[in-house]
């Protein structure tokens, strides 16, 4: 994959951080996207200075792949990545690029055992473009375009990248002096043209079945120009519902450019060389005007004078739920309308171990794998209600898929979400619930899962933890494997096996599937707890504070449970451990930040930790 160079405009500066921007901040915080991927930094953006936008540098750095490490000794931090290495000190403003000094607007810092450094900076070095959404009031950081025939998805962490140091409420308004801009056509949706139903981060085209990754567009001032007013070809001057549609006009032809957003799920449509003429008589600089129409599948929608050099116009739709759009160009009455269908999905259901493999082995003799079973055919039921959900079984009976099938069966598929069903084991006094990710990508979908699951369950709260099992860590998509409660307790394994029990189970695992697509009554739900939730790991462990540029990595430092996934029978016992790979505990809690709760849940865990060995596990 390489990158080209794209000529992109001069970026508009400080009035479009006035007032407006200002005002509105501490109701509305900033969110950060990276190539259209969001992101949720422990430590959110913050304006420092005169006006420096700073940012943590190793969520950043990781999600591009980049090498980040620490020194604590002199207060170091390293960024390598290709042939660049860049060395920062805290509180001090020279760095050095290849060995080259460089002065910052502003020293690095540490916030919260986290270094954040000026966004410039950090976007200029590792080949990124800065953009503020005043709409949507989100800092945009992209790419440079990219020339590939792969289908990887945009905007992810390459495979094997360190886990992010997520977390927190991205908060702050965008600094540096001025507002840059974003280009058209670069948002948080899927290749296809569609909405995103994961948050892959391609670009979307708007146009249904387009594929591909879409180039930042070139916003050249016309030649000649200088001035705001010689960029305006077309004024707005309709925008209302027609039927199911929404019927776009300007006073001369225009070709939109779209995009996605999620959490909430918005399409946003750019208007090039637009201006709002008399359509609109705005009160000041990047005002954002809502506009009352009413539609089934559309929350709200709002437009605003998005930059004056070229000048276009931005139009975002708030959706009740995540949908597929279509556009479609009218050249004789210069309209473009907008068709919405509800966007179809496909999701993954794993039943653990069966056949030849029974699992753990329960307090009372019972196999997990019957436990699994049972759960995943009562989500299967589920979704088969839900209209806009495929759903793919790795088996509806006591058979055993091995792991590579599974792996194999998702990813052939393409589907959107993988979640694997488990029972656990170790000793009888450990109850509780779990859940398992691999990769970034799939952390926030984890945190999803574990609230909903923990609420229905009502096992004590063992957290959202990071591991290596192969069914999570292979597939390409959001992937979980979800630890339901303790087989080896016998207050859980009572639980476990009861219909009431996992018919409870099976609801929440659809709820949270719901959730993380944005279908139907979970659209919002995620939007509505993401002030307190934000996406970090949920758990009990503390942060690292020791080191400013890496958050202590869930499922690094203690071992408490155990599990087999053998194929061969009979070889898990309650409180054995016959695997090779570990679990343990995970950062901080999702919604609770109670000292006292916490130092409740570690004390369990340290008492656990002294009585076991190796605990290991494969999945």
């Amino acid at each position: 994959m390489k990158y080209v160079k794209v000529l992109l405009p001069v970026l508009l500066v400080a009035l479009l951080f006035m007032i407006p921007v200002q005002a509105n901040a501490a109701d509305n915080p900033i969110q950060l996207y990276l190539n259209s991927k969001k992101l949720e930094p422990e430590v959110p953006p913050k304006i420092i200075g005169a006006g420096v936008t700073v940012v943590p540098v190793r969520i950043v750095s990781q999600e591009l792949g980049a090498k980040v490490d620490w020194n604590d000794q002199e207060r170091k931090v390293k960024v390598e990545q290709g042939e660049k290495v860049i060395e920062m000190k805290i509180d001090d403003k020279v760095v050095k690029v290849n060995g080259k000094s460089e002065e910052l607007e502003e020293a690095p810092m540490i916030v919260d055992g986290n270094t954040l450094v000026p966004i410039r900076f950090i976007a200029e070095q590792l080949g990124l473009m800065v953009g503020w959404d005043q709409v949507t009031q989100s800092v945009m950081l992209f790419k440079l375009a990219q020339e590939s025939t792969e289908t990887g998805k945009d905007g992810q962490a390459p495979e094997g990248s360190n886990d992010p140091n997520s977390g927190g409420d991205t908060s702050g308004k965008p600094g540096e002096g001025g507002k840059p801009q974003e280009p058209s056509g670069n948002g948080n949706g899927n290749g296809n043209g569609t909405s995103g139903s994961s948050g892959d981060g391609k670009p979307s085209t708007g146009t249904s079945g387009s594929g591909g990754s879409e180039k930042p567009t070139d916003t050249k001032k016309p030649e000649g120009g200088s001035s705001a007013e010689e960029s305006v070809l077309a004024v707005l001057t309709k925008l209302e519902a027609v039927k199911d549609e929404i019927v776009i006009q300007t006073s001369a032809a225009v070709k939109p450019a779209s995009f996605t957003l999620r959490d909430p799920f918005r399409i946003v449509i750019d208007l090039p060389n637009t201006g709002l003429g008399s359509f609109v008589k705005p009160a000041g600089p990047g005002q954002v005007v809502e506009v009352p129409i009413q539609h089934p599948k559309i929350d709200k929608v709002r437009y605003a004078q998005f930059s004056d050099n070229p000048s276009t116009v931005r139009i975002v739709f708030d959706m009740k739920q995540n949908s597929d759009y279509h556009l479609t160009e009218n050249k004789t009455t210069k309209q473009w309308s907008i068709s919405f269908t509800d966007k179809q999905f496909s999701v993954v259901i794993d039943a653990g171990h069966g056949g030849s493999d029974p699992g753990a082995g329960s307090i009372n003799s019972r196999s997990e794998k019957d436990f699994t079973l049972a759960v995943a055919n009562k989500v299967y039921k589920l979704l088969q209600k839900v209209p806009s959900i495929k759903t793919i079984m790795t088996r509806k009976d006591d058979t055993y898929p091995t792991l590579q099938e599974r792996v194999d069966l998702a990813n052939g598929k393409k589907v959107d979400l993988f979640v694997s069903i488990h029972g656990n084991s170790f000793k009888p006094s450990i109850s509780g619930t779990e859940t398992y990710y691999s990769r970034p990508d799939s952390l926030a979908f984890a945190n999803i899962m574990h609230r909903h699951v923990i609420a229905a369950a009502g096992l004590p709260d063992r957290s959202v933890r990071k591991s290596d099992f192969k069914v999570i860590r292979e597939t390409t998509m959001p992937a979980v494997l979800l630890e339901i409660g303790y087989l080896s307790n016998d207050s859980d394994e009572a639980q476990m096996y009861s219909q009431q029990f996992q018919d409870k189970v099976a609801e929440a695992i659809v709820a949270g599937i719901k959730e993380q697509l944005q279908i139907g009554s979970e659209a919002g739900a995620k939007k509505a707890v993401e002030s307190n939730s934000a996406n970090k790991p949920s758990g009990t462990g503390e942060t690292d504070k020791s080191n400013p540029v890496k958050a202590a990595a869930p499922g690094t430092d203690k071992a408490d449970t155990a599990k087999s996934d053998g194929a061969k029978a009979g070889t898990s016992k309650p409180g054995t451990t016959t695997s090779d790979t570990s679990k343990s505990d995970a950062s901080k809690s999702d919604y609770t930040k109670s000292d006292t709760s916490k130092a409740q849940t570690q004390t369990a865990d340290k008492s656990a930790q002294s009585d076991s060995k190796t605990a290991q596990s494969v999945k």
